[in-house]
């Protein structure tokens, strides 16, 4: 294997940073001896295939209450992880107008730690993807590579570990490990990936190096977020062939997927697997229960959850969207369609036919 790859991916998942706390079972810095029979709950929070849908409309509850339905989940659980599984500033004509503003503010009033690549992070070209919006999100994808020899890239980590601390003063280390679809290849320009490569999502050697730090003790969750399609009416949830095995892969806690628009709450070889729809319409969220012993942990997951996004918008970020609106003029009445044109293929399919016919 690739010593390069190994070691970076080391670097990522914390094998070689050093941490604020001592290891396991010992006396935390500050002199504190944590409740070792303490049980906390540790909630992952996610959201996918936002597809800069800021502004509210008939089936989209837009950025402001996505936001505050996010906070409203933190409230009730101060051990929450927030992440996003990609394709997110891609997709809405208000979003293509303001490259993707106020995205990196609505992720910040959210504190969204990381996201996962989606296919649709390559739409407005690498250039932007690399200076722009991976400036402001610490994006993760362990099965994109150089082209020519398969090295890492500069401005990618495969992973992120998160050290969650707990109610009784000890901590645990999640490493999340960041999947694309290998679709992306064939279904994006080109010249938008020109120099990078897709590899088998469960071959990536990030994931085998990161599981085996759970082994060896350096991490205790793996989880992986991946924009690689679920359905729960797909016999094996997983919907691409080169990933189906991913449930199985040994140390991997969970699985938070998008892709595919879905909503999926399921479970595969005892492993969950979350999906929340599109465009903000729901959170995902899966709760894991942390027992301590003698300083050793028992992680276990009791249940999951998928939200439907509605109610009070946050005033920050209802603020932000409308002073983009004003500034780009959105309000402004040009003219009156006489059907509703809504971005589906089963709904006006006359105009749809024509518009391609043309």
């Amino acid at each position: 294997m690739n010593r390069t790859l190994l070691k970076k991916a080391a670097l990522c998942c914390g094998l070689l940073i050093a941490s604020p706390f001592i290891a396991f079972g010992q006396i935390h810095e500050g002199g504190h001896r944590p409740d070792w029979n303490a049980i906390d709950t540790i909630s992952f929070l996610s959201f996918n295939d936002f597809h800069g849908a800021f502004v509210k409309d008939r089936n989209v509850p837009g950025a402001a209450e996505l936001v505050q339905a996010v906070l409203d989940e933190k409230a009730k659980n101060k051990n929450t992880v927030v992440v996003s599984v990609g394709d997110n500033f891609s997709g809405s004509y208000f979003s293509r107008i303001t490259r993707g503003n106020p995205l990196p503010e609505m992720f910040r009033e959210m504190d969204v730690k990381m996201s996962a690549i989606g296919n649709h992070e390559f739409d407005w070209g690498l250039p932007y993807l690399v200076d722009t919006a991976a400036v402001c999100m610490d994006y993760i994808a362990a099965n994109i590579v150089a082209k020519d020899d398969h090295a890492p890239l500069e401005w990618l980590e495969p992973c992120k570990m998160v050290v969650q601390p707990l109610k009784n003063g000890g901590s645990v280390k999640i490493a999340f490990v960041g999947l694309t679809t290998t679709d992306t290849a064939v279904k994006t320009r080109s010249e938008n990936i020109r120099g990078i490569d897709f590899v088998n999502p469960v071959d990536a050697a990030r994931v085998q190096v990161a599981t085996g730090l759970k082994k060896e003790g350096k991490v205790d969750m793996v989880v992986l977020l991946m924009h690689i399609g679920t359905d729960m009416s797909n016999p094996d949830v997983i919907e691409e062939e080169n990933a189906k095995r991913l449930p199985w892969i040994e140390g991997v806690d969970a699985i938070i997927s998008g892709h595919s628009h879905k909503v999926v709450l399921a479970e595969v070889n005892h492993l969950p697997i979350i999906q929340a729809g599109v465009n903000g319409t729901h959170l995902g969220k899966l709760n894991f229960e942390v027992k301590q012993d003698a300083g050793k942990y028992t992680i276990q997951y009791i249940g999951g959850d998928t939200i439907r996004v509605a109610g009070k918008g946050n005033s920050v970020i209802d603020s932000l969207v409308n002073k983009e609106m004003d500034k780009y003029g959105f309000e402004e009445v040009l003219t009156m369609a006489e059907n509703d044109l809504i971005h589906d293929r089963n709904i006006n399919k006359k105009i749809i036919l024509r518009w391609e016919l043309m």
